[in-house]
Order: C-alpha cells, then structure tokens, then sequence
C-alpha cells in the first residue's frame, strides 16, 4: 500500500510538472490526493506493527515526520518559485526525485502483516462501535490543530503580499516553514504529555496565535505576525501530535490501518472546508473580516472541544 500511495503521488507531482490549464491542476492535486491518504494512514500504522510495544512513539514519530515534510515542501518551494528559472516546475520535478528514493527505500521495509490465503480486495474503513465516541472527539481535537495549520499554510503568504505588502515567495514558504517548524520542535518537547494534556497544550497556544494574526493585520507588525506563527506552531504540535497518539492507543491492533485512515480522511475534510469557506467568505465581506469571524470561531470550538476532552476523561 506505501508503494502505491508514493506512486500515486509521484503520478501527482508528474502531471502538475507538465500542467498547462486549471483541469490539469485539479486533476494533479486530486492524484496527489490520493497518494497521501493512503501513505499517512498506512504509514502509521506500519510503523505502530514494527513497533508494537511502543505505540506512543510510533505516532511522535508519524507526526513529526509528516511535520517536517510539510515545513520542508514550503521552504523550498518557496526559494525555487522566487529565485530560480524554473519556478513552476522545477518544485515538482525536485518532489519527484524525492519520491524515488522514498520508493527505493520502502523497498527495504518489511512487511508486517501477512495474511496466507486471504483474498486481497478493497473494503471501506470502519470504527469499531466501543471506541466510536473517544475517536470522535480525537478527531474534532484533531482538525482544529490543522484547521489553523492550513490557515498559516494556505492564507498567511496571502495576508504577507496583500495586508503588508511583501511580496516575495521564499519569505511567504519561511513563514510556512517557521510555523511548522516549531510544530515538529513542541512535539518533541511536550512528548511526555499525556494526549489530553497535549491537547489541552496545544489549544492554548494555537489560540494565541490565532489571535495574534488577527491583531498583526490592522497594525501591520511583522513582528507579531512572526511570533504568533511561532505561537501557532508550537500549538500545533501537541495538539496534532496527541489526538494521533490518543488514536493510535485506542485502535485494536488488527484495525489500526483503518482507524488511521478514517482520521486522516476526517481531519483533512474538517480543516479544508472551512478554509475553502474563509476564501468565499472573503469575497463577500472582505479579507479581514473573514479571518476575524474564521479566528473567533477556532476560538471558540477549541474551548468546547476542551471541555468535552476533559469531560470524557474525567468519566473514562
């Protein structure tokens, strides 16, 4: 399955290389869709079976690297759209490198479940019915962490051009990369929190930082700008991290694949939408406001989300 999922995203990468109108990037973003939803689910859950007696680390481990990948895409992306001669393509072509040598080193993973004789169809992930209610409410933890993520992935190189006026690539992927960077750094910092508390952790500080670029706008600070990304990130980490974690303990070992793949599906959805909702919303009411209404609501779901984390513990 790892192989199929960096193929599919390599398939990906290759068509948004030679893409040459909108359907072809819509179609290039779906493939690469396709491929990173069956890499992260399997990924962490081959990594959980190759180390079964230490599922915590297993999902730090998940979590970091999918931070760092994520921060590393921005930066370089960034310094290649601004400065070389290639910028459209030349990101993609450099990812598909990559990817080979990702292939060539799965190559060399074992495989951790073998099942003699059973026939190898698709079947549809599902939730076993005991632990449907406290994967749930990892879940909701869990898109609200990425929800503000995509925020500074997606919006916050447009608030640099359009709010401050600063209009350069490298410095729109450095804020990317800043942010996420200290994702992976209070990952591992807070890794001895339990997943509540990371969650709770995480919370606070994605709310601060929130804030914090709703507050950088009108007073164009750079400065608070940057220390709010630092914020974000440093909330994002714990926060990710400990619903993943929460996920990973809970899930039997047989289903863990499944119970990953549902998360990720679910997060991704839940954080996508409603960014895909600010964009819209900004054409109606204006850029600011949009991110005003976005940030308060984040807000307030992280404090609910909170509570009902804590409830459920406070009852397990």
């Amino acid at each position: 399955m790892l192989l199929a999922g960096v193929i599919a995203a390599g398939a990906g990468s290759l068509m948004f290389s030679v893409s040459h109108n909108l359907a072809m990037l819509l179609a290039s973003r779906a493939i690469q869709g396709v491929g990173v939803g069956i890499i992260n689910g399997t990924a962490v859950a081959t990594l959980s079976e190759l180390r079964p007696s230490s599922s915590k680390t297993a999902s730090l481990v998940a979590s970091v690297s999918i931070a760092i990948g994520t921060a590393i895409g921005p930066l370089y992306s960034g310094l290649l759209g601004e400065y070389s001669s290639s910028p459209i393509r030349l990101p993609y072509d450099l990812h598909l490198v990559l990817l080979g040598f990702a292939f060539l080193g799965l190559l060399a993973v074992p495989e951790t479940r073998k099942i003699a004789g059973a026939p190898q169809r698709l079947k549809l992930p599902s939730v076993p019915a005991v632990i449907r209610k406290p994967f749930t409410i990892s879940v909701l933890a869990s898109i609200i962490a990425w929800a503000v993520a995509v925020f500074f992935m997606t919006l916050v190189p447009t608030v640099i051009a359009t709010q401050m006026n600063l209009h350069n690539l490298a410095l729109s992927g450095a804020v990317v990369c800043l942010m996420l960077g200290f994702s992976t750094l209070s990952q591992i910092l807070f890794k001895s929190l339990s997943a509540s508390s990371a969650i709770y952790t995480g919370f606070a500080l994605l709310t601060l930082g929130i804030v914090g670029v709703v507050i950088a706008i009108p007073t164009q600070s750079v400065f608070l700008l940057l220390l709010s990304t630092v914020l974000a990130g440093s909330g994002h980490g714990p926060a990710a991290s400990g619903s993943m974690s929460w996920i990973n303990e809970m899930s039997p070992s047989g289903s863990r694949a499944d119970m990953m793949s549902i998360f990720y599906a679910v997060t991704y959805l839940g954080a996508g939408i409603p960014v895909l909702a600010l964009g819209i919303g900004a054409e109606w009411i204006g850029f600011y406001q949009a991110i005003s209404i976005y940030s308060g609501l984040i807000v307030v779901f992280a404090a609910v989300v909170a509570l009902i984390v804590r409830g459920y513990h406070a009852r397990a």
